[in-house]
This record gives structure tokens, C-alpha cells and sequence, in this order.
């Protein structure tokens, strides 16, 4: 009868219980997954608005370049070949060397020529002082620094990066070599500043 009572008791009260538990076990691992799932999503689309955006501004820029080009005035072309340098290196830096030995008029190839050389020693390397998911966000800390270390000899600048994010920089587009000499600057304010290297940045934000 005791064994009998017991298994009972067991039945009863401790199954479900224990059930219950299992069951409250797997829908937090299942919302987990979820959450998971959900946050990887969300970060694949924001990715791909923001290369969307990337994409858009580039090929408005193509677009007002071949607009204005095409003009017999030649302010209008001096300005269309000026904005090559906020395309991609590789496909501005082309369009300006094709500007340089074709056009007619010596003052629009000497501009190409220009824009060529900026592509030519235009580095790759940025002191990343922070980042921020808003450009206000950047901008408010950069104004903070500017007040903070007035004897900082390089300009507080701000790029868009890869994923989104807004990225606070002791200067872009450096080489190696000046990048590491900014670091000596950077770390004197902020400890875990870094050098990030991409092609892929742009133009600093905050001209």
C-alpha cells in the first residue's frame, strides 16, 4: 500500500511539476532561439540597407557626374570631375584618369589629374577613437572632445562605417605609418582607441 501511495503522490503532484519545468525550459531556450534568430536578422537587413544606401548614393553621384560632364559649360565640368572623389577609390580614380588624357580643356584635366593624385596617396587606415549608432550621437562627442583637448594637434572626424555604425576618428584615409604616429594622440584621451583599416568609409561626415 505504501508503494502503492507513493507512486500515486508521485503521479500526482510531481509528474506535472516536472512536466511544467521541461515545458518552461524549452520555450525559454525557444524564445532564446528566437531572440537570437531575430537580432541576426535584424542586422542582416540593417547591412543590407545600409550597402542599398551605399549603392544609391554612389550611382546618384555617377549619374550627376554624367549630367553635368556632358555640359559645354566648363565650370559644370570642372564640378562633376571634382565629385569623383567621393565615389569608390577604384572606380574614381579610373573615371579621373580617363578625364585626365581625354578632355579638351587643359583647366578640367589638370582638376582629374588632382583627384588621381588624392586616390593615389589617399590611405586606408583610420584612428578609431569610438563608435555610435547615431551621427548626432558622433558629432555630440566630438564637439565634447574639441572642448576637451584643445592642444590635439589632428581634427576630431566622423565616417560611416561598414555595419552602420558612425565611427569617431583622430583622422581617415592615413597611411599605416601616420595612423600609429596618431595613435601616440588618441591614446592620450581614450584608452581603447584602435586603427581600423577599410576602403569602404567614404568622406568624413563632419566637413
Amino acid at each position: 500500500m505504501e508503494d502503492k501511495a507513493s507512486k500515486t503522490w508521485f503521479e500526482i503532484f510531481l509528474v506535472p511539476f516536472v512536466i511544467a519545468c521541461v515545458g518552461i525550459l524549452s520555450t525559454q531556450r525557444i524564445t532564446h532561439a528566437q531572440l537570437e534568430s531575430a537580432e541576426r536578422i535584424a542586422k542582416a537587413n540593417t547591412d543590407n540597407e545600409n550597402a542599398r544606401a551605399k549603392s544609391e548614393e554612389q550611382i546618384k553621384v555617377l549619374e550627376i557626374f554624367s549630367d553635368q560632364f556632358k555640359s559645354e559649360d566648363l565650370s559644370k565640368r570642372k564640378t562633376a570631375v571634382r565629385m569623383l572623389i567621393v565615389l569608390e577609390p577604384e572606380l574614381g580614380a579610373k573615371l579621373a584618369e580617363a578625364v585626365a588624357e581625354t578632355d579638351s580643356a587643359p583647366e578640367v584635366r589638370a582638376i582629374a589629374d588632382t583627384v588621381v593624385k588624392q586616390f593615389t596617396e589617399r590611405g586606408n587606415s583610420f584612428v578609431v577613437i569610438g563608435s555610435y549608432p547615431t551621427l548626432q550621437a558622433a558629432q555630440g562627442t566630438a564637439q565634447n572632445l574639441a572642448l576637451k583637448t584643445p592642444t590635439t594637434p589632428y581634427p576630431f572626424e566622423v565616417y560611416r562605417s561598414d555595419n552602420g555604425y558612425y565611427a569617431l576618428t583622430l583622422g581617415g584615409h592615413l597611411s599605416s605609418t601616420e595612423a600609429n604616429n596618431r595613435m601616440v594622440a588618441a591614446k592620450k584621451f581614450a584608452s581603447d582607441a584602435y586603427v581600423r583599416v577599410s576602403d569602404r568609409w567614404g568622406d568624413n561626415i563632419l566637413k
